[in-house]
């Protein structure tokens, strides 16, 4: 528990603004990215006006040496010392950090310098706000660093750091009422990682239900499903989850993450106990090459490699030639941090006395690694198996559908398959940091399925049958095969054919055409009439008789609709349908015109104004519900009125009409009374 401040400690905020607010190119940064475009400037105001050492809190190593660059020729100025301090920092670094010297400090800090460590002299504090959270990403199992805003309590932790001694002042990069909104605290580091650590210890402690288990602050019910499949893939549990496997009994007796106790397990099983203990130890540490710093060298003169943690083990194990392995392994992976050498080779001994009766075996050769420790791996990450996708990119899909990318560092580029050791999740795709290959015949057939699939083809149309072979839920390899005529393919291809009902009618077919638009018309402007809504769940339930033996839509497209839309429909539906919405209607000229039906407008007859003679009202359809919409065409078929009140127009429009069609058109006819001019009844 870090100690409470003794002296008052004065608190500044100090505003970030977007790119577009400050002069120069505007530029889209997110709000961490402004954040560190003001530190140098609040470092140099904050040193100028107080005294005292300065420690500037920052969210990672990266950021740490970009912000020494920038001070660089203000401390050579101003002779002060820049120091930087995070966890990686060999500890004679850390110690150079907190001795006094009679030089000005200005300590780069990550939030290592929180709570881990006092650090006299210090008087001035500047807060970016900002700090690395390590969290599991639980839809694939994968961690990742986020850069989030620190806590409330982070933030008073950090500015307590200036009133150890003395009173003093802490700047802070964000404004006052933001800092209100920030969390109170961090989320428990249950809530952050993986479980399955968790979870085996417990049952091997004999508790038979980890889930109803009175955890102090309770995991998330996805976590602890996770952690339940990781535990059964690694053998470790039964299927059943409820009984330790003897493996699992042995892998708890590790100090070690499940994952990396099962791979020093198999690594003695096939004969390289150090060199998975060299692994395992590699792994729960950290990277003993730096990265960042690689020239980008190759080694050999290649820069392909089949698994980046055996590049790693085989320069590292012990040997008479162990320097010169080092050194040709830099030139690939970066200087040497002897730091963390120094914590992997003391936790490999750990490992190997563990596992090797007295300590004593023959290290194993660089040629046994590179056979045997990718084989050891894939039985620690059976669900970090990715597939590469087609073409030449360094990206592939995961098991549990993920898409990862392998990184600049990674030496593993053009595997078919391959392993994600060392993954983040932040990012569309996840970033593979080490990778591994696979060949496929070491797959254990454990893991391993065959099923078929079908899907529609979107090119060609047709239902197309696959047999896929699947590690996990990862497909692996696929095969064409014969798709059967079956009820299975016909479901498929009336689901598609009533997805795409419009198209695949017959457009010239004009009866066909208006004899779905009637159905729909009637259905909306009748809901009582009991007509087929021809929706796809609908239509796809009759097309399944129809589709039966056939393969493709083209097939689909050749049936005869004019059956199909029919059996739709009952013998009260046609009933309602003639009557309702009858295809046609028979105009007192005796001529059957047909009516144009859309969904939601009134059906619309068009005819001359002669052939409406006789006709004393507007026709109503839908039981009356509906007028039928009159296009009144002249001779020359062009609209000359529109109308829903036929009776109306006779009355006071028509005597207008006839006086201009008639000197227009005088071989007409234009009767001054139109009604009377045609004999018989106008028929439906």
């Amino acid at each position: 528990r870090a100690t409470a401040p003794s002296f008052p400690v004065q608190l500044i905020y100090r505003r970030t603004y977007p790119a577009a607010a400050r002069p120069g190119p505007r530029r889209t940064l997110s709000p961490m990215r402004n954040t560190m475009e003001q530190l140098p400037m609040t470092v140099l105001e904050a040193a100028q006006k107080h005294p005292g050492d300065l420690l500037v809190f920052l969210p990672g190593v990266g950021e740490i040496k970009q912000l020494a660059r920038e001070l660089a020729p203000a401390a050579a100025r101003a002779d002060w010392v820049l120091l930087e301090l995070y966890g990686e920092l060999p500890p004679a670094e850390q110690d150079r950090v907190l001795a006094p010297t009679p030089y000005r400090r200005v300590i780069l800090a990550t939030n290592i310098a929180e709570t881990s460590l006092t650090i006299d002299g210090i008087r001035v504090v500047v807060d970016a706000g900002w700090a690395r959270v390590a969290r599991i990403d639980s839809s694939v199992g994968l961690n990742r660093l986020a850069v989030e805003p620190i806590s409330q309590a982070s933030a008073a932790q950090r500015a307590g750091r200036a009133g150890r001694t003395a009173p003093g002042v802490c700047y802070r990069l964000w404004d006052e009422v933001s800092h209100r909104g920030r969390a109170e605290y961090l989320d428990p580091e249950i809530h952050r990682i993986g479980l399955s650590g968790a979870v085996l210890t417990l049952l091997c402690w004999g508790e038979d239900d980890p889930v109803h288990f009175p955890w102090l602050t309770p995991p998330a019910a996805s976590a602890l499903e996770q952690a339940f499949e990781l535990l059964v893939q690694l053998g470790a549990i039964t299927a059943d989850r409820k009984q330790v496997t003897p493996l699992g009994r042995q892998m708890q007796s590790f100090p070690l993450d499940p994952r990396l106790a099962r791979l020093v397990i198999e690594g003695a099983r096939l004969g390289i106990p150090r060199g998975a203990a060299w692994a395992a130890a590699m792994l729960a540490e950290r990277d003993p090459f730096d990265s960042r710093r690689n020239t980008g060298g190759v080694a050999g003169g290649s820069s392909a490699a089949t698994c980046d943690v055996t590049l790693r083990v085989a320069s590292l194990l012990p040997g008479p030639d162990r320097e010169s392995r080092l050194q040709a392994a830099q030139q690939q992976l970066g200087p040497v941090r002897h730091h963390v050498l120094r914590t992997i080779e003391q936790a490999s001994r750990q490992l190997i006395d563990q596992v090797v009766s007295g300590g004593e075996s023959e290290v194993e050769t660089e040629a046994q690694l590179q056979a045997l420790l990718p084989r050891a791996l894939l039985t620690a990450y059976p669900d970090r198996l990715a597939k590469r996708r087609e073409g030449n990119a360094p990206r592939g899909l995961m098991v549990g559908g993920r898409g990862v990318k392998l990184a600049e560092s990674s030496r593993v580029r053009y595997a078919e398959l391959f392993l994600c050791i060392d993954a983040d999740a932040g990012g569309a795709e996840a970033t593979v940091r080490l990778a591994t290959r696979i060949e496929p015949d070491w797959l254990p057939a454990e893991h391993l399925e065959q099923v078929e699939t079908r899907f529609l083809n979107p090119t060609t149309g047709a239902v197309t049958t696959r047999r896929q072979t699947r590690w996990l839920d990862l497909p692996i390899q696929e095969t064409p095969i014969a798709t059967p005529l079956d009820q299975q393919t016909a479901e498929m291809l009336a689901k598609a054919a009533a997805e795409r009902f419009d198209r695949l009618l017959p457009p010239k077919d004009k009866r066909l055409q208006s004899l779905v638009r009637r159905i729909r018309w009637l259905g909306a402007a009748d809901p009582d009439c009991g007509l087929p809504s021809l929706a796809e769940e609908q239509l796809a339930q009759q097309l399944r008789d129809w589709c039966v033996g056939l393969k493709s839509l083209d097939e689909v497209r050749q049936l005869d609709w004019q059956a199909v839309i029919e059996s739709l429909l009952d013998p009260a539906g046609r009933q309602a349908l003639r009557q309702q919405a009858p295809e046609s209607f028979t105009l007192p000229s005796g001529r059957q015109v047909l009516l144009e039906y859309e969904p939601g407008r009134p059906p619309i007859l068009a005819a001359r104004i002669q052939e409406f003679f006789g006709l004393a009202d507007t026709p109503r359809l839908a039981n009356g519900r509906v007028p039928v919409l009159l296009h009144l065409l002249a001779p020359n078929q062009r609209c000359q009125q529109v109308t829903d009140d036929l009776a109306s127009f006779w009355r006071n429009t028509y005597p207008i009409v006839r006086k201009e069609l008639r000197g227009r058109y005088p071989k007409h006819a234009w009767p001054e009374d139109p009604i009377q001019q045609a004999t018989g009844p106008a028929r439906g």
